[in-house]
C-alpha cells in the first residue's frame, strides 16, 4: 500500500491473487483477481445512505460508464401532490427510463394506501433540445397506480420532468422510488439532476 505521484492511495497487487478486507477476524470483502467484487456471507453492500433525506437524488449505481445509471429517491405526499424528476436529455439522444414507485401510509390497514408501480416509458430529445415521451407510458404492474399518474413534461432546453402522483386519498404518504435510465450511447446519457415535491 502506498500514494502515487497524483495523491491516490493504492493498494497495488502485483501476483495474480485476490484481495481480501477482513474486520473482527472475519473476511468481509473480497476482490478476486478477475475484478469481481464479493461481500462476505450474511453481510450487505450498502450502497447511499441509510437515512436517506427527502428529494435528495441519490446515484447509487452506474453500469458501462453510465449506459445503465440507477438512482434512488424518496418524497412524503399530500393527497394530489406529486413527486417531480428532472431530467436532462443530450440532443440527438434516446433512453429507455424505468420508475418503480411503493408508497406506505403506515396508520393504515386498507392495502390501497400501499401502492406499488412500475412505470416506464422511451424518451428522445432532438437535436432542438425538445424532449418526446415517443411511445405513451406503460404501466408493467399496478397496486393502486393508474398509467394516469404519470405526467411527462417538455421542458425545452434539454430538460424534461415526469411526476408521478400520490394515488391515495391521503396525505403523509412515504413513498420511495428506484429510477433507471438505460441509454443508447455511452457519451450521450440522459441522467437524472433534481426531485421536488409539486
Amino acid at each position: 500500500m502506498g500514494i502515487n505521484a497524483t495523491g491516490d492511495i493504492v493498494h497495488w497487487n502485483t501476483s495474480n491473487s485476490d484481495i481480501i478486507v477482513a474486520s473482527n477476524n472475519t473476511e468481509r470483502l473480497r476482490i478476486t483477481s478477475g475484478g469481481q467484487i464479493q461481500v462476505g456471507t450474511g453481510n450487505t453492500l450498502l450502497l447511499g445512505d441509510s437515512s436517506p433525506t427527502n428529494n435528495t437524488v441519490y446515484n447509487y449505481e452506474n453500469v458501462g460508464n453510465g449506459l445503465i445509471r440507477k438512482y434512488y429517491v424518496t418524497d412524503s405526499l399530500d393527497t394530489a401532490q406529486d413527486t417531480r424528476f428532472t431530467f436532462n436529455g443530450p440532443s440527438g439522444s434516446s433512453a429507455l427510463i424505468q420508475i418503480k414507485a411503493v408508497g406506505s401510509w403506515t396508520s393504515s390497514d386498507t392495502a390501497t394506501n400501499h401502492p406499488a408501480g412500475i412505470f416506464s416509458a422511451r424518451l428522445f430529445t432532438n437535436t432542438s433540445g425538445d424532449t418526446t415521451d415517443s411511445s405513451s407510458v406503460n404501466l408493467e404492474f399496478g397496486y393502486g397506480y393508474q398509467a394516469a399518474d404519470w405526467t411527462f413534461t417538455n421542458g425545452g432546453s434539454n430538460s424534461y420532468t415526469i411526476d408521478i402522483e400520490n394515488p391515495t386519498d391521503d396525505d403523509g404518504v412515504t413513498f420511495s422510488y428506484e429510477v433507471t435510465i438505460f441509454n443508447a450511447v455511452p457519451g450521450s446519457q440522459h441522467t437524472l439532476t433534481a426531485s421536488s415535491t409539486v
